[in-house]
């Protein structure tokens, strides 16, 4: 004895496999951002790893983030997580004297650290040409108070100081 039975039956393609972009890059100094793009379909809807539900978001944290996709269907794809590094920014402080003598002059210093590159600025941010190193001589007669500093690390990241005010005694 035999039976037959003929169903119908539609299989639904899962999404297609793809990966998460993102933009600029992976790795950032403190203070910026990454976004993160999820593969984009129609009828798609999203849930990331942070509770969001857009295609995209945009982070400023280090960690793994990730992202569920989903089809019209209920079929769900679910890309590789990318991993954001967010590196801190470095120290950007002046310390020396904050007082020159008459005829005198003072030298106010930065930070040292590997790779880092400086440039100093006077007259609360004027770029102060050719001063590009650790330390800056300030004399009474070429006093541009207040001073500040920008230091880049070795992963380019950068910071500036607070102005620091020097006054002529």
């Amino acid at each position: 004895c035999s039976n037959t039975v003929n169903l119908a039956l539609q299989v639904f393609p899962n999404p297609p496999q793809d990966t998460i972009a993102w933009s600029p890059s992976l790795t950032v100094c403190a203070g910026n951002t990454v976004t993160l793009t999820a593969p984009s379909g129609i009828a798609y809807t999203y849930l990331w790893s942070t509770g969001a539900t857009s295609s995209s978001i945009v982070v400023g944290a280090s960690g793994s983030y990730g992202v569920t996709i989903s089809d019209s269907n209920g079929c769900q794809m679910v890309p590789d997580d990318v991993s954001v590094v967010v590196l801190p920014l470095t120290l950007a402080t002046i310390a020396g004297p904050d007082v020159i003598c008459d005829e005198d002059c003072i030298e106010l210093k930065a930070p040292i650290g590997l790779g880092y590159t400086y440039q100093w600025f006077g007259n609360g941010g004027t770029l102060l040409p050719g001063e590009i190193g650790g330390s800056l001589s300030v004399c009474d007669n070429t006093l541009q108070s207040p001073y500040s500093v920008q230091v880049t690390d070795q992963n380019g990241c950068t910071a500036t100081s607070l102005p620091y005010v020097v006054t002529l005694a």
